[in-house]
């Protein structure tokens, strides 16, 4: 699949399964999320078109069974593991998106101890300029001034 069929693809996924969440985590939200994120990005010089699909991939799915609302840490991770294996992602792709996902909120790094290590990494992106944490801190950065209506 290429970018912007991936692209697509997602946001229809988070269209319907966001769609009847509250305004703190409607389609609406991530928009904005997605549309501070590249801003971000472009700001800290992240210009690897690969890290910029990590960062625009993983805004758009950064709220996918939240566990705010599901209940579980570790099932937004799975379900989008999930999703985008099933898109015919690329399996570093899969893992970093996941990654970021999956260490974006704070209660999530109370619980990364418990996080299963087939969700998570934390070594530098391949064939990518970028630190993964770099990256994960645009998406979470770019949430958490949303939250705040900093749009």
């Amino acid at each position: 699949m290429n970018r912007n069929s991936l692209i697509v693809f997602c946001e229809d996924m988070v269209k319907t399964a966001l769609q009847d969440m509250d305004g703190s985590h409607d389609w609406h939200h991530i928009q904005r999320v997605r549309s501070m994120a590249l801003r971000l990005a472009h700001e800290e010089n992240v210009t690897d078109l690969y890290a910029l699909l990590v960062i625009e991939i993983s805004a758009l799915l950064h709220d996918v069974l939240d566990w705010k609302y599901s209940g579980s840490t570790l099932s937004g991770a799975q379900r989008v593991h999930k999703f985008l294996t099933e898109a015919g992602a690329q399996a570093q792709l899969i893992s970093d998106v996941v990654y970021i996902i999956s260490h974006m909120s704070y209660h999530s790094g109370l619980m990364s101890n418990a996080m299963p290590s087939s969700l998570a990494r934390t070594v530098i992106l391949a064939d990518c300029s970028q630190d993964i944490e770099q990256l994960l801190h645009v998406v979470q950065d770019a949430d958490r001034l949303d939250a705040m209506g900093c749009v």
